[in-house]
């Protein structure tokens, strides 16, 4: 979908020079084959498509760089079949670059500066959750909109996304919540009979092999 509509865009606008950073593993062991993949479209790589530094990627990127990243590109193309935060789109727009993602789970209250579109359908997985096909012809329409405003300043994104930093983050969520969970554990210590060690539950219900139980333990013999 993402690669359709980035075709799409440069055929429509032949007087812009586009390219497509792909940040990610060329081929992925439990991917596809992603030159292949943009061969079909009729991307070459590395000219109308680049990926990330293979090496680094799999090392890890420092914040830096990836800061860097997000400001050189013009539009994050974040649509998928389900996020289930999408810390790249936070990111992204926290350093003033708009994203395109699709309208399901949490990506409609984490998109601010960008598009959130209209997936094609909907398909139930083999986990028992459904999933947001995206639309080619959508993401097409909100990298259209973003080319006419490419001029703009989005630096409402930056505004927003500080509501997501790390302090913030603990302050609002972790710390009220870690906070509730003591209380109520004081509170059945405090009742007698009230309060259960539930560690028990996560016992195995069922016997451990004897195999298992019967190895001499050697740790403390020496030679």
């Amino acid at each position: 979908w993402n690669v359709d509509a980035f075709r799409q865009l440069r055929l429509a606008h032949p007087e812009a020079s586009f390219r497509l950073y792909l940040h990610t593993h060329p081929q992925p062991p439990d991917g596809m084959n992603l030159p292949e993949l943009l061969e079909r479209f009729g991307l070459r790589h590395p000219q109308d498509a680049f990926f990330a530094e293979t090496y680094n990627y799999l090392l890890g990127f420092s914040p830096e760089y990836m800061a860097h990243a997000y400001r050189a590109t013009n539009v994050l193309l974040h649509a998928s079949m389900g996020e289930g935060f999408g810390l790249a789109g936070i990111e992204a727009q926290a350093c003033g670059t708009p994203i395109v993602t699709v309208k399901w789970s949490a990506q409609p209250e984490l998109t601010w500066i960008g598009h959130s579109t209209e997936p094609a359908e909907y398909e139930y997985d083999a986990q028992a959750s459904w999933l947001a096909v995206p639309s080619t012809r959508n993401i097409l329409a909100a990298l259209e909109d973003l080319y006419e405003r490419r001029e703009e300043d989005f630096a409402e994104g930056t505004k927003r996304a500080a509501h997501y930093s790390v302090e913030a983050v603990r302050d609002r969520y972790w710390k009220p919540l870690l906070d509730s969970m003591e209380e109520r554990i004081a509170a059945e210590k405090a009742t007698p009979g009230a309060f259960v060690d539930r560690r028990e539950d996560r016992l195995p219900q069922a016997p451990v092999p004897l195999h298992v139980v019967e190895i001499p333990d050697r740790s403390r013999e020496t030679t």
